[in-house]
């Protein structure tokens, strides 16, 4: 039965294609007007909980990153770019899927037996209806089904890291010959290192990072010795912030250096939690002569946006809407919006997220669930449940709570966080159980001129240099006094510099 849903599914792909390429004469406002020579190729580096402040270019003082350093130097370094969930498997499912975890049924580290959904329409998948070649090096971490069918993800195969003190560097080497066997095709790969995440192979943390720094760089010389480096769209960032206390949660007695995490300063928390610590990463990236050089991005950014951004790029279809066997009709809700005219810093674009949610793993006598646990709306974040709100345009720490102070603030945020409940309550996608497998569903397409609209472009919240604070090295504004923040009657938001 799946294999014949796989292929009634496929079947459905290819017709749906056809008739969105028959329909010439409707509007593609997000394509960027790329033709099939022009299409970049991805290259996407994701290591595995590294700190926030655990890259050179990020303020550490002891450990040496040379060649991210480079990267940073060579395009554009964002301070307030943001996970999709602060554990592994939920965040590698908002990248390929441009959905929150919630939204696509993954709440955590994917135990054996469950997956994410093969019915997804992945990144991979729409790359690969573009004529990209497809790989997938290192960790994947999104369930059994994930792993024995990336063909159904659009991933065209697998290269393992090696098991032992060398593994940032077995990824580099199939990295390498991936790129060189490519070189003259559009390919997309990614490279999940399991560096530094404990247990660490490399010896300590630190080793761990600069391993896994040498393998970007022969990643990028790679690139660059084969001459498409103006044509390769290359992102380094983390899954999710460093873990704190591996040993205090692996109940690790006696806790050697092995164990040691890394550092998020000067965020608060780290893997695990709602807090900055938790979500905000560190994220490069480089694109010679379309991203700027020796650039700082302080816009509010998210891992669920590469999704759209990289459809658009090759002027590729998101779905609009998902049937199920039943004949039941939802809409196919992507939660990531296009964030490349940030990315390029074309005048005026800010982030096109009037407000991005964060989720956090919440432990009980049944278990743990990946639940939604807080918002940012401009510089204010609001977690709910613990009753905290904080400006972080002053208090990028988390450390002062202003919740019973600015009930005006709260007032107006709280609604945002029921709704976003709500929205996942009735749009949810069902995850892949081994033990009871849900209706297989498909996603449409004919609708997509439809729906377009909700994945627009940035557009600017503040008209250019209106107010605009000047910051340090880590995104902290050296002065001013927050946002302000308005909520239209159709529950909009929109934030003003004050």
């Amino acid at each position: 039965m799946a294999a014949e849903n796989r292929m009634s599914r496929r079947l459905f792909l290819g017709r749906a294609g056809t008739a969105v390429a028959a329909a010439a004469c409707l509007p593609n406002v997000l394509a960027r007007g790329l033709g099939p020579s022009s299409r970049p190729n991805f290259i996407v580096m994701t290591s595995d909980d590294q700190g926030y402040a655990d890259l050179g270019c990020y303020g550490s003082p002891n450990i040496l990153t040379p060649r991210l350093d480079r990267m940073a130097a060579e395009g554009t370094r964002f301070t307030d770019f943001y996970a999709g969930a602060s554990i592994c498997s939920p965040s590698r499912a908002c990248f390929l899927t441009g959905c929150y975890g919630d939204r696509v049924g993954i709440y955590q580290s994917i135990p054996s037996g469950n997956s994410m959904n093969p019915d997804e329409y992945t990144i991979a998948e729409i790359l690969k209806t573009k004529g990209y070649a497809t790989r997938i090096i290192g960790k994947r971490h999104l369930g059994s089904q994930f792993n024995t069918g990336l063909s159904e993800y659009g991933f065209d195969g697998w290269s393992p890291e090696t098991a032992d003190a060398t593994r940032s560097d077995s990824c580099a080497t199939a990295t390498v010959n991936f790129i060189n066997s490519h070189t003259t095709t559009p390919f997309f790969v990614w490279v999940c290192f399991t560096a530094p995440h404990v247990v660490l192979y490399e010896g300590n943390y630190k080793n761990s990072v600069e391993a896994m720094d040498t393998a970007v760089g022969r990643t990028l010389d790679a690139v660059d010795t084969a001459g498409i480096s103006q044509n390769t769209f290359v992102v380094f960032h983390s899954d999710n912030g460093a873990w704190l206390d591996p040993c205090g949660d692996m109940a690790v007695d006696p806790c050697t250096p092995d164990y040691e995490g890394g550092s998020n300063a000067p965020l608060r928390s780290g893997k695990f939690w709602s807090y900055e610590g938790g979500h905000r990463i560190p994220c490069i990236m480089r694109w010679p002569g379309t991203i700027p050089a020796a650039r700082v991005c302080r816009e509010m950014l998210c891992g669920i946006d590469f999704y759209p951004t990289f459809a658009n790029l090759v002027d590729g279809e998101i779905p609009c809407q998902l049937r199920f066997a039943s004949g039941t009709v939802k809409p196919w809700i992507t939660d990531g919006k296009d964030i490349m005219p940030v990315i390029r810093g074309e005048a005026g674009a800010t982030t096109p997220h009037d407000v991005l949610y964060f989720y956090q793993l919440w432990q009980s006598g049944n278990g743990s669930s990946n639940y939604l646990a807080g918002l940012r709306v401009g510089d204010w974040k609001l977690h709910p449940v613990r009753r905290e709100l904080f400006d972080l345009s002053s208090d990028i720490g988390e450390t002062t709570n202003l919740y019973s102070t600015r009930s005006d603030i709260v007032a107006q945020l709280s609604p945002l966080f029921g709704a976003q409940l709500a929205d996942m309550r009735d749009n949810r996608r069902p995850i892949y159980l081994d033990s009871a497998v849900p209706e297989r569903y498909v996603p449409e397409f004919t609708c997509v001129t439809a729906s377009r609209s909700r994945y627009r472009p940035a557009r600017a919240l503040v008209p250019p240099g209106a107010g605009r604070q000047r910051y340090d090295l880590l995104g902290r504004r050296r002065s001013g006094q927050g946002m302000g923040l308005t909520v239209s009657r159709s529950g909009a938001v929109h934030a003003t510099v004050r």
